[in-house]
């Protein structure tokens, strides 16, 4: 073999030693490449799963705190409807058809006086019910993230209060017209013996002058308490 034969034999040789590690080191960084490429679609995968795992558990803590808002304004109106319904006992016994009997004005009054200690009784389970809703809007507003918690605490607290103030106020005003109307039945009650009831004018009737006035004073006071809380919140509700 002569000499420019063996050098290009060496040539040759050299070419397909350069070439098969340029493959191996091609092969080599497309591999690297690729596991790049899917480590990074797996973490844009998980972040992506993070975030929708983030915002299902924050509209379910949304959803968690409108369902307790919902919860706790159904309870209160449910409580309430059963006051309204008990209180409309007390308005019927000093209807006169009540107290067409001696013995049905002394049961009239018993009665009024046992249910009206039912009703402060009510009074106290609607008003426990703020207090208690309030610690569990706290724990479930603690859940959100501080950047959320005031704006949320500060929805529930103006929902809060207000229902607070209008049951305060709706409740001191009807003890006192309840007081009103058990000094009434109380009165007829002491009173059975002198006291005769004109079904055909539905009124209460007595032959003296001053029983008469003390009923009408009664009456009056009974009225007024009434006209003083129906204004009160109807300005309430107008504001």
């Amino acid at each position: 073999m002569n000499i420019q034969a063996w050098n290009a034999l060496l040539v040759l040789a050299l070419l397909i030693v350069l070439g098969g590690g340029g493959y191996i080191l091609y092969e080599d960084n497309k591999r690297k490449q690729a596991e790049i490429a899917q480590a990074e679609a797996e973490e844009r995968a998980a972040e992506e799963e993070a975030a929708r795992i983030a915002a299902e558990e924050e509209a379910a803590r949304k959803q968690a705190f409108e369902d307790f808002l919902n919860n706790f304004l159904k309870d209160v109106h449910g409580k309430m409807r059963d006051y309204q319904k008990a209180r409309k006992v007390v308005d019927d016994l000093d209807n006169p058809s009540n107290l067409a009997k001696a013995e049905y004005a002394r049961e009239n009054a018993e009665f009024a006086e046992q249910t009206i200690m039912d009703l402060e009784l009510q009074m106290g389970e609607v008003m426990l019910s703020f207090e208690q809703a309030d610690q569990e809007a706290e724990e479930l507003i603690s859940g959100f993230d501080e950047d959320e918690q005031a704006g949320i605490r500060e929805k529930w607290e103006e929902v809060h209060g207000k229902y607070v103030e209008d049951f305060t106020q709706f409740f001191a005003m009807d003890q006192d017209i309840l007081r009103a109307q058990l000094n009434l039945l109380q009165f007829y009650s002491e009173n059975n013996e002198e006291l005769f009831v004109n079904l055909n004018t539905n009124r209460v009737l007595f032959e003296s002058a001053e029983l008469t006035a003390k009923e009408q004073e009664l009456k009056g006071e009974v009225r007024e308490l009434k006209a003083l809380r129906k204004e009160i919140m109807t300005e309430e509700q107008s504001n």
